[in-house]
């Protein structure tokens, strides 16, 4: 009993509590969670809570809940019967808005989803409580005990009177809202009313039946020039005209009779200033709740300022016709133009009696109805008093023009208008263009841009400026641009050209400048005159670019061009024009100049022995003892591979023959290398100027031939020209002189050899081949050709020439339908390493229009291992060009597989010297195979040269040699003669194993 009792004193203090609360509570944000706090603080429970369902869901959401709150952590509870989750208390409480009372949790069947979680949070009896808001059931009230038996009738019944307390709560919470409201709508319509009263257009007084002024607007009193405190409070005697006394007293009579409704009455009032007023009154009856007469209201219209007003609106009628802008009137529903203005008609070319036949599409060529009217629907529905558009209009000759429309609603009676005032905008359309480009100029140019006023005070900068200066538009902004009281520091300033740029208006020069953090740079900088319309001065524009690195590059592009990339000795180009200066500077002097060229001897082995990288060492150490012989009057050059050339002041022989031991004793010193020291020798040939020759050309030629005679000679030999193989030498020059006419007079051809598949003979490509046919010396060996050409500097334009005749062959091959799938063309070794061999590549397969995968560059094995590094770069840049390589040769150089792994080749080509002797040598078929093998492996095709008897063709074709080339298949052919070739092929592939 005494239990029961305490139970009881909780539940009726918490009852209290919550009463209270709801008497204290003005928001009822607080009221859920305090009922649930003091269900469980004081009323005993274990946990209670409110929740509402989500009506999409049907699941019931937590709203407030205070206790073991991991009782509902996860709970799915629904509202919905048919769900397992939707028999229990709380869905049937909201189905039904009725108490739900469970006793004993764990015997219940409508508790069982839940018994497991009531377990752990020990929990055995619960009640659910519909919370009403409005008459229908807003939320659900929902307690739980620990005991079993917890929810007796006593216990329900103050639970359900709580319910019923917060149903009261949320309802008078609504009710005081609505108060609120109402309340805040009334003072609203005071206030509109009030503020009618006070700002209308017109005087507004409000009047007894004796005509006394209870209160007049600001308005009434301006009319009259009384401030409020001054207004005479009787309108009959103390306002009214004198003539219009006993008319006021009638109407007032009369209108005080009435019991609502509206009079009008014209009359005249006294203006403070003793001047006549004449106004139109328009007069209310307001009455009292019981429909008495209380006041009269009045609104007073000046006259005088109508009629003026009238003659304004009809000058600005006259105005309006005459605009050069289009003004135009067109029913709302139809679109039919009801008016035009002149300037209407001049500017689309219609009559009026024209427009008023046609709607407002026939000029608008951009909209069709509907989406006009979806355009105009602010208008129409009142959200936009005005809408503002661009868009085109259409002339009766058909040319269009844009233009701005300004477009609003007029309401006449029930009828509605539109009203569209149109500007021609052509002008502004081609101003605001020029605008936005000069905009986005100056935003996005690379080049910083500083703009001054007149006086060269900086009144602009974009970004550019501060990235490339430093200074920020704080530090820039105001500062001056002219080369005094600059931020920028010009070294050495403007001199000369500061005046010549105050006459005529510009400035360009590369000028040293520093940035803001002290740094120096080159500044590429201009200056321009801004003028205004009338040619008047107005700013100046300041243009800078930092070149610093551009210049940087542009030195290392002339050292590049001027010097040999592994020594840094002269390059070929450069020590010609070095050697002929000093030709002529001796020549005047009456001296003479030694010409050497100097051939390594060893230095394959030196590769062959340590890799290619030792061998760039020595060279560059050879190179650094060298340099040290440099002056004015000894140029030194790296002519490529293991060769070089020196010139030297001297006209004796026996000085020359001295200097040329000097050099010899630099080079036979032990060089040190991370491979220990290396040994080398080398072969000298001198010409002498201008006793051999008097130009640069003959003598190189001389010199090589007698290099040529020292090699035959051993080791370390040294030898002078010897005019008495002047046959050679006559032949050579003969060669060299007539290079350049040979290649203007068409005396250079090319023809072409075939290479076939041996797994079905079909043609995989054809080499290109160069041939020259000499008028006195008849034909020139192709490797003559070849070793003048780079001998006399003249083998990058023959390399040009020839891959532009190969590719505009194999065009016109395309163009007529002849199937030349690939063209292989031959690369010396200088042209592939000077830089240019992609660029002239590229230009000429889009010149021609060819695509990748048509053309094979052929470079010899020695040339890929000679500067391997290099090689790398170009070939990745052929790679990336989509130009196949071919290793040419292979098998007479390094043939080192460390380093050809590092070269993506397409193709391997097995040197002639091996296929000749492939029958009969076993060591060489052995090779061979060895060679296929490795191509299989790096993934490149192999072909065989020098194929030219049926035995040699079928060992290849047992090896696994997928393509062989040579005399067996088909001599090199003049172009006309490929087409016939194919055709032959495509009937019999192996036709040419029947006529050996």
């Amino acid at each position: 009993m005494d239990e029961k009792f305490e139970k009881m004193s909780r539940l009726y203090q918490a009852l209290y509590e919550i009463n209270e609360a709801i008497l204290r509570l003005e928001d009822e944000s607080h009221l859920f969670p305090l009922i649930c706090d003091i269900a469980v603080s004081l009323g005993g429970m274990r946990l209670a809570w409110i929740g509402r369902p989500d009506l999409e869901s049907g699941s019931m959401t937590r709203l407030v809940s205070s206790g073991a709150t991991a009782y509902l952590d996860g709970i799915e509870i629904f509202v919905d019967p048919s769900s397992d989750f939707g028999q229990g208390p709380t869905g049937h409480v909201w189905r039904e808005g009725q108490n739900v009372i469970i006793n004993d949790f764990h015997s219940s069947e409508m508790t069982d989803p839940w018994k497991e979680r009531a377990v752990t949070n020990r929990i055995n009896s619960c009640g659910s409580f519909p919370i009403f808001r409005g008459g229908e059931i807003f939320a659900i009230f929902t307690a739980y005990h620990e005991q079993i038996g917890a929810f007796d009738s006593d216990v329900v019944a103050l639970l359900d009177e709580l319910s019923r307390d917060v149903t009261f709560a949320l309802e008078n919470f609504d009710r005081n809202a609505e108060i609120e409201r109402s309340s805040s709508e009334l003072a609203a319509k005071e206030r509109h009313f009030r503020a009618y009263f006070e700002h209308s257009m017109v005087g507004m007084i409000a009047l007894t039946k004796d005509g006394m002024i209870l209160e007049a607007n600001s308005r009434f009193c301006e009319m009259l020039g009384y401030k409020q405190d001054e207004l005479p409070r009787n309108i009959v005697y103390g306002l009214s005209h004198p003539d219009d006394i006993e008319l006021s007293k009638a109407f007032l009579a009369r209108a005080s009779q009435a019991t609502g409704g509206y009079f009008v009455l014209d009359k005249r009032y006294i203006h403070k200033d003793g001047s006549t007023i004449r106004v139109h009154n328009t007069v209310g009856v307001v009455t009292d709740a019981l429909g008495n007469f209380d006041y009269l209201v009045a609104a007073v219209e000046n006259v005088n300022e109508r009629d003026e007003r009238r003659n304004r609106i009809e000058l600005l009628g006259r105005i309006i016709d005459n605009s050069l802008n289009e003004v135009l009137i067109y029913e709302a529903k139809s679109l039919r133009f009801t008016w035009a203005n002149r300037g209407s008609l001049v500017n689309l070319g219609y009559s009026a009696l024209e427009l008023n036949e046609m709607d407002a599409l026939a000029i608008k060529p951009d909209f069709d109805l509907a989406s006009f009217m979806e355009l105009a629907s602010p208008l129409l529905d009142k959200t936009k008093e005005i809408l503002v558009f661009e868009s085109v209009h259409q002339r009766k000759d058909g040319s269009r023009y844009p233009v701005e429309v300004h477009l609003q609603i007029a309401e006449v009676g029930e009828e509605r208008f539109f009203v569209a005032v149109v500007l021609d905008i052509t002008a502004r359309i081609e101003s605001r263009d020029r605008l936005l480009t000069a905009a986005s100029l100056f935003t996005n140019s690379r080049e910083g841009i500083a703009i001054a006023d007149a006086d060269f005070r900086v009144t602009a900068i974009n970004s550019s400026f501060t990235r490339i200066t430093g200074y920020s538009e704080e530090d820039a902004i105001g500062t001056y641009v002219a080369p005094t009281d600059s931020p920028m520091v010009f070294d050495g300033g403007f001199g000369e050209d500061w005046s010549k740029l105050l006459r005529n208006g510009e400035f360009d020069g590369d000028l040293w400048s520093h940035r803001k953090d002290g740094f120096g740079y080159l500044n590429r900088f201009s200056i321009r005159h801004i003028r205004d319309d009338r040619e008047m001065v107005v700013g100046y524009a300041g243009f800078y670019k930092d070149v610093t690195q551009e210049r940087s590059n542009e030195e290392r592009l002339r050292n590049a061009e001027m010097t040999d990339s592994l020594t840094g000795l002269m390059n070929r180009n450069s020590f010609m024009v070095a050697t002929v200066e000093l030709f002529e500077s001796e020549s005047k002097a009456m001296g003479g100049v030694a010409l050497l060229l100097v051939n390594l001897d060893h230095f394959k082995a030196v590769n062959e022995a340590y890799g290619y990288s030792i061998g760039d060492v020595a060279l560059q150490r050879l190179g650094s003892r060298f340099e040290a012989m440099i002056d004015p009057k000894r140029p030194i050059c790296r002519l490529g591979g293991d060769e070089f050339a020196m010139a030297v002041a001297t006209k004796d022989p026996l000085d020359a023959l001295d200097f040329a031991q000097s050099v010899l004793g630099l080079i036979i010193q032990p060089i040190e290398t991370d491979a220990g020291e290396v040994h080398l020798g080398a072969f000298i040939g001198i010409s002498l100027y201008p006793d051999d020759s008097s130009d640069f050309e003959s003598l190189f030629i001389l010199a090589n031939s007698a290099l040529e005679r020292a090699r035959h000679g051993g080791s370390n030999k040294i030898l002078l020209f010897d005019s008495s193989n002047i046959g050679a030498y006559t032949r050579s020059l003969e060669i060299q002189k007539s290079f350049r006419r040979a290649l203007s007079n068409d005396e250079l051809y090319l023809v072409y050899q075939p290479i076939v598949s041996l797994r079905d003979g079909s043609i995989r490509s054809f080499e290109a081949l160069l041939r020259w046919n000499h008028p006195k010396l008849g034909e020139v060996p192709p490797s003559e050709i070849i070793r003048i050409a780079e001998r006399s500097g003249f083998i990058i334009p023959l390399g040009n020439w020839i891959i532009s005749r190969a590719l505009a062959q194999l065009a016109s091959w395309h163009r007529d339908g002849v199937d030349v799938a690939m063209l292989s063309i031959n690369v010396s070794a200088i042209q592939f390493l000077d830089g240019s061999l992609v660029s002239i590549l590229g230009d000429k397969l889009r010149q021609y229009g060819l695509g990748n995968g048509v053309v094979e560059v052929e470079i010899t094995e020695t040339i890929a291992m000679t500067n391997v590094d290099e090689s790398q770069v170009q070939i990745e840049k052929l790679k990336d060009l989509g130009v196949g390589i071919s290793i040419d040769d292979f098998g007479t150089g390094y043939s080192s597989l460390s380093y050809l792994r590092k070269f993506p080749a397409t193709t391997i080509k097995i040197d002639q010297s091996f296929t000749s002797e492939l029958v009969e040598n076993v060591e060489v078929s052995t090779i061979v195979e060895s060679v296929i093998r490795i191509a299989d492996a790096l993934g490149a095709e192999i072909v065989a040269e020098g194929v030219e008897t049926i035995a040699q063709f079928e060992v290849l074709q047992r090896m696994g040699c997928a393509n062989v080339q040579g005399y067996l298949i088909a001599r090199p052919m003049l172009p006309e003669k490929v087409a016939p070739f194919i055709e032959k092929v495509a009937q019999d592939p192996w036709y040419f194993l029947c006529q050996e």
